[in-house]
């Protein structure tokens, strides 16, 4: 929600989806006539149900809007309507100087002459130049703003892209699930991070310690603190869960070990983080204070290096393993799968597990 600040170390941050809302950056100016409409809608609201229903269900749905990033969309009806709401209060309050210019031009035309177009349009300048400034402007510049705005992303397929989507695994988690399915007991666990635990649940039959609808954070954590920590911590996690492997998608996790990769997150949960670096009010701090704990900027090569602490971490001592630099001492690398050559998904096996 908005007004409530999450704890340090709390999962939600960290998926996109449940990040905070941007219906400012969404709907941008729409939301001129659609705010003077609700306006409207609030001291009018006596009028009838109608537009109370409207009121509270604007109101609402820009408050979930607000707080999610995913519910903007649900807003947009309710703010098209607002709009509607206001543009049908401005042609109401621009009859009685259209009524006008109707009189005049009777006047005129009993007199055999006609009522010049400048003439219309002077006695109608202000409804014109309200409507034009408070609901044509502010929608056109909406709609040209997500068409070229550089901050926006959109993208659709076309028909020919659709039908050759690839839906599924990659080819390096195909190999990946295909040797879980195929080398291991059907009751032995593995440790993977929470987001990849439906894909081996369904992609190989393997039981995980959490995936996407593990609602215990507590779990995800110690997960998190089994990643950030040295190997003897994770090797105590995979004995009390009683867990045979560790799967790690090198790729996604450590990006190319430049500071990249959903560690960023695993170490926030881990609780290695003074400040959020998913919060704009703290990311500054996390980049001067938090991030030089795990990387360094080395002005020589202008690239960010690991340093010895992050090189510790088991996460990352699997990383390089995979590539074939250094030695694991509780885990053994048992395959690899790869994509286009390349590893991406590492499949560690608890020695004498």
């Amino acid at each position: 929600f908005p007004s409530v600040k999450l704890p340090q170390g709390n999962v939600v941050e960290t998926v996109a989806e449940h990040g905070a809302g941007e219906s400012f950056e969404s709907f941008t100016t729409l939301l001129i006539p659609a705010s003077l409409g609700l306006f409207f809608l609030i001291i009018e609201r006596w009028r009838g149900d109608e537009e109370l229903m409207l009121t509270l269900m604007t109101l609402i749905s820009l408050y979930f809007a607000v707080s999610i990033v995913r519910l903007p969309p649900l807003a947009a009806p309710f703010l098209a309507l607002c709009a509607g709401y206001f543009t049908q209060r401005l042609l109401m309050f621009s009859e009685p100087y259209i009524k006008k210019v109707r009189a005049l031009e009777r006047s005129k035309e009993r007199r055999g002459a006609s009522l010049p177009l400048k003439r219309k349009i002077y006695m109608l300048r202000v409804p014109i130049i309200l409507i034009l400034i408070l609901v044509i402007l502010p929608v056109s510049l909406q709609g040209h703003i997500r068409e070229y705005g550089g901050s926006f992303y959109s993208y659709a397929l076309s028909y020919e892209e659709a039908m050759n989507y690839p839906l599924g695994f990659s080819e390096g988690w195909i190999d990946a699930l295909n040797w879980l399915k195929n080398n291991t007991k059907p009751d032995e666990i593995a440790i993977s991070w929470w987001d990849y635990g439906y894909w081996m649940q369904f992609g190989s039959g393997k039981v995980t310690i959490a995936d996407g609808l593990t609602i215990n954070s507590s779990q995800i954590a110690l997960i998190a603190k089994g990643f950030m920590g040295p190997e003897e911590r994770m090797l105590d996690l995979a004995s009390r869960m009683n867990a045979s492997y560790v799967v790690v998608d090198v790729p996604a996790e450590v990006g190319n070990f430049q500071g990249g990769g959903k560690w960023i997150a695993i170490a926030w949960i881990a609780g290695e983080f003074q400040h959020s670096p998913y919060r704009s009010d703290e990311s500054s701090k996390w980049l001067t204070q938090d991030l030089r704990k795990f990387f360094y900027y080395d002005s020589m090569s202008g690239r960010y290096i690991p340093t010895d602490y992050a090189l510790n971490t088991t996460l990352y001592k699997m990383a390089l393993a995979s590539i074939g630099f250094g030695k694991m001492n509780y885990f053994e690398l048992v395959h690899l799968g790869k994509n286009q050559g390349y590893v991406e998904v590492a499949i560690f096996k608890v020695k004498g597990g």
